[in-house]
Protein backbone atom coordinates (compact mmCIF):
# COMPACT_ATOMS: atom_id res chain seq x y z
CA UNK A 1 0.00 0.00 0.00
CA UNK A 2 1.27 3.57 -0.60
CA UNK A 3 1.11 6.29 2.37
CA UNK A 4 -1.32 8.82 1.91
CA UNK A 5 0.21 12.30 2.51
CA UNK A 6 -1.79 15.21 3.61
CA UNK A 7 -0.90 18.55 2.89
CA UNK A 8 -1.94 21.56 4.43
CA UNK A 9 -2.95 24.81 2.03
CA UNK A 10 -3.23 28.40 3.34
CA UNK A 11 -5.82 30.31 1.35
CA UNK A 12 -4.09 32.27 -1.82
CA UNK A 13 -3.78 35.83 -1.17
CA UNK A 14 -5.73 38.48 -3.22
CA UNK A 15 -3.31 40.63 -5.03
CA UNK A 16 -4.24 44.83 -6.06
CA UNK A 17 -2.19 47.31 -7.28
CA UNK A 18 -2.99 50.47 -5.24
CA UNK A 19 0.17 52.40 -6.71
CA UNK A 20 2.15 52.83 -9.93
CA UNK A 21 4.97 55.48 -10.46
CA UNK A 22 7.75 55.73 -13.50
CA UNK A 23 9.59 53.21 -11.34
CA UNK A 24 7.83 51.74 -8.90
CA UNK A 25 4.89 49.34 -8.68
CA UNK A 26 3.09 49.11 -4.98
CA UNK A 27 0.66 45.67 -4.11
CA UNK A 28 -1.65 45.23 -1.54
CA UNK A 29 -3.21 42.01 -0.44
CA UNK A 30 -5.85 40.75 2.13
CA UNK A 31 -4.46 39.00 5.11
CA UNK A 32 -4.63 35.18 4.90
CA UNK A 33 -5.34 33.14 7.86
CA UNK A 34 -2.47 31.05 10.00
CA UNK A 35 -0.16 32.82 7.61
CA UNK A 36 2.87 34.03 9.34
CA UNK A 37 5.08 35.13 6.18
CA UNK A 38 4.22 36.33 2.26
CA UNK A 39 6.93 35.84 -0.53
CA UNK A 40 6.40 38.34 -3.73
CA UNK A 41 8.27 38.74 -6.75
CA UNK A 42 7.93 40.61 -9.99
CA UNK A 43 9.64 40.09 -13.36
CA UNK A 44 10.19 42.34 -16.00
CA UNK A 45 8.33 40.86 -19.36
CA UNK A 46 9.56 43.49 -21.96
CA UNK A 47 11.02 43.18 -25.29
CA UNK A 48 14.33 44.69 -23.68
CA UNK A 49 15.68 41.47 -22.60
CA UNK A 50 19.52 42.68 -21.70
CA UNK A 51 18.17 44.67 -19.22
CA UNK A 52 15.50 42.04 -17.20
CA UNK A 53 14.78 43.01 -13.93
CA UNK A 54 13.68 40.75 -11.19
CA UNK A 55 13.01 41.28 -7.48
CA UNK A 56 12.29 38.80 -4.80
CA UNK A 57 11.31 39.38 -0.70
CA UNK A 58 10.83 36.29 1.32
CA UNK A 59 9.99 37.40 4.07
CA UNK A 60 7.32 40.06 4.08
CA UNK A 61 5.16 40.45 7.07
CA UNK A 62 2.42 43.23 6.25
CA UNK A 63 -0.15 42.94 3.61
CA UNK A 64 1.37 45.53 1.16
CA UNK A 65 4.96 45.96 -0.69
CA UNK A 66 6.32 48.21 -3.18
CA UNK A 67 8.64 47.22 -6.04
CA UNK A 68 10.98 49.96 -6.54
CA UNK A 69 14.00 51.10 -8.48
CA UNK A 70 12.15 49.07 -11.76
CA UNK A 71 12.67 50.18 -15.53
CA UNK A 72 9.26 51.40 -17.84
CA UNK A 73 7.27 47.89 -19.11
CA UNK A 74 5.37 45.49 -18.29
CA UNK A 75 5.71 43.07 -15.10
CA UNK A 76 4.32 39.90 -13.93
CA UNK A 77 4.32 39.95 -9.98
CA UNK A 78 3.51 36.55 -8.06
CA UNK A 79 2.79 36.06 -4.40
CA UNK A 80 2.21 33.63 -2.07
CA UNK A 81 1.45 33.07 1.85
CA UNK A 82 3.26 30.83 3.91
CA UNK A 83 4.39 29.67 7.31
CA UNK A 84 6.27 27.02 8.95
CA UNK A 85 4.85 24.07 8.05
CA UNK A 86 2.28 24.79 5.46
CA UNK A 87 1.52 27.12 2.21
CA UNK A 88 -0.95 28.74 -0.47
CA UNK A 89 -0.77 28.28 -4.24
CA UNK A 90 0.25 31.34 -6.09
CA UNK A 91 -1.49 34.27 -7.19
CA UNK A 92 -0.29 36.41 -10.14
CA UNK A 93 -1.00 39.63 -11.68
CA UNK A 94 0.23 41.53 -14.47
CA UNK A 95 1.16 45.34 -14.83
CA UNK A 96 3.05 48.21 -15.77
CA UNK A 97 4.92 50.87 -14.86
CA UNK A 98 4.87 54.22 -15.69
CA UNK A 99 6.45 55.90 -18.68
CA UNK A 100 8.80 59.23 -17.38
CA UNK A 101 8.37 61.95 -19.87
CA UNK A 102 11.70 63.69 -21.72
CA UNK A 103 13.47 65.63 -20.08
CA UNK A 104 15.72 69.06 -21.63
CA UNK A 105 13.09 69.40 -24.67
CA UNK A 106 14.39 72.24 -27.15
CA UNK A 107 13.48 73.07 -29.99
CA UNK A 108 15.79 74.98 -33.09
CA UNK A 109 14.66 76.65 -36.21
CA UNK A 110 17.14 76.48 -38.82
CA UNK A 111 16.30 77.96 -42.31
CA UNK A 112 13.22 75.27 -43.72
CA UNK A 113 13.56 72.97 -40.73
CA UNK A 114 12.41 73.40 -36.92
CA UNK A 115 14.16 70.72 -35.14
CA UNK A 116 12.86 69.16 -31.88
CA UNK A 117 15.61 67.58 -29.24
CA UNK A 118 15.43 65.41 -26.27
CA UNK A 119 16.78 63.44 -23.27
CA UNK A 120 16.61 59.95 -24.20
CA UNK A 121 14.47 58.48 -21.32
CA UNK A 122 15.38 54.58 -19.69
CA UNK A 123 13.18 52.09 -20.82
CA UNK A 124 11.47 54.03 -23.94
CA UNK A 125 10.71 51.97 -26.77
CA UNK A 126 10.15 55.37 -28.78
CA UNK A 127 8.68 58.81 -29.12
CA UNK A 128 5.63 60.50 -30.20
CA UNK A 129 5.47 64.06 -32.18
CA UNK A 130 2.63 65.79 -31.73
CA UNK A 131 1.99 69.25 -33.56
CA UNK A 132 -0.86 71.77 -34.19
CA UNK A 133 -2.15 75.26 -33.69
CA UNK A 134 -3.96 74.16 -30.70
CA UNK A 135 -2.33 73.90 -27.32
CA UNK A 136 -4.52 70.61 -27.15
CA UNK A 137 -2.79 66.82 -27.17
CA UNK A 138 -5.93 65.43 -28.28
CA UNK A 139 -6.56 67.98 -32.03
CA UNK A 140 -2.68 67.38 -32.78
CA UNK A 141 -0.95 65.24 -35.48
CA UNK A 142 1.10 62.68 -34.18
CA UNK A 143 4.55 61.39 -35.64
CA UNK A 144 5.87 58.21 -34.37
CA UNK A 145 9.54 59.07 -34.84
CA UNK A 146 11.09 55.95 -33.20
CA UNK A 147 13.55 55.65 -30.58
CA UNK A 148 15.57 59.18 -31.87
CA UNK A 149 16.79 61.76 -29.23
CA UNK A 150 15.60 64.53 -32.02
CA UNK A 151 13.44 65.19 -35.10
CA UNK A 152 13.74 67.73 -38.37
CA UNK A 153 10.62 69.14 -39.72
CA UNK A 154 9.98 70.59 -42.33
CA UNK A 155 8.36 73.76 -41.66
CA UNK A 156 6.31 74.38 -44.87
CA UNK A 157 4.76 70.41 -44.57
CA UNK A 158 3.25 71.68 -41.14
CA UNK A 159 2.81 75.36 -41.55
CA UNK A 160 -0.53 76.40 -43.53
CA UNK A 161 -1.02 79.52 -41.90
CA UNK A 162 2.12 81.63 -40.76
CA UNK A 163 -0.18 83.91 -38.42
CA UNK A 164 -0.63 81.10 -35.86
CA UNK A 165 0.99 79.67 -33.03
CA UNK A 166 2.14 76.14 -33.57
CA UNK A 167 2.04 74.07 -30.33
CA UNK A 168 4.60 71.04 -30.38
CA UNK A 169 5.32 68.15 -27.57
CA UNK A 170 7.62 64.95 -27.39
CA UNK A 171 6.31 62.00 -25.35
CA UNK A 172 7.92 58.66 -24.94
CA UNK A 173 6.12 55.09 -25.19
CA UNK A 174 7.44 52.10 -23.55
CA UNK A 175 7.77 48.73 -24.01
CA UNK A 176 3.81 47.34 -23.27
CA UNK A 177 1.90 45.51 -25.47
CA UNK A 178 -0.49 48.17 -26.34
CA UNK A 179 2.16 51.11 -25.64
CA UNK A 180 1.20 53.85 -23.13
CA UNK A 181 2.86 57.19 -23.32
CA UNK A 182 4.52 59.40 -20.20
CA UNK A 183 1.32 61.53 -18.56
CA UNK A 184 3.69 64.96 -18.87
CA UNK A 185 5.19 66.45 -22.20
CA UNK A 186 6.33 69.83 -22.25
CA UNK A 187 5.24 72.12 -24.94
CA UNK A 188 6.69 74.44 -27.86
CA UNK A 189 4.96 77.44 -29.34
CA UNK A 190 6.21 78.24 -32.70
CA UNK A 191 4.77 81.41 -34.73
CA UNK A 192 6.43 81.61 -37.97
CA UNK A 193 5.38 84.79 -39.40
CA UNK A 194 7.72 86.19 -35.97
CA UNK A 195 9.74 83.81 -36.20
CA UNK A 196 9.18 83.11 -32.53
CA UNK A 197 9.82 79.50 -30.79
CA UNK A 198 9.22 79.64 -26.93
CA UNK A 199 8.74 76.53 -24.28
CA UNK A 200 5.69 76.67 -22.14
CA UNK A 201 4.75 74.01 -19.87
CA UNK A 202 1.74 71.76 -19.29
Amino acid sequence: YSDVVSIDLLAAPQITVSQITTDSIKITWNAVADATKYVVACGYIGEDDEESTGKVDENVTGTSYTFTDLKSGDYSIVMYAANDTAKSLYSAITTSTKIAAPANVDAEVSGSYLTLSWDKVAGAKGYNVYYGTKDDITTATKIDVGDVDEKSLLISDIVTDKTKCYYFRVKSYDYSATPAECEDAQSYCYVPAAANLKATSS
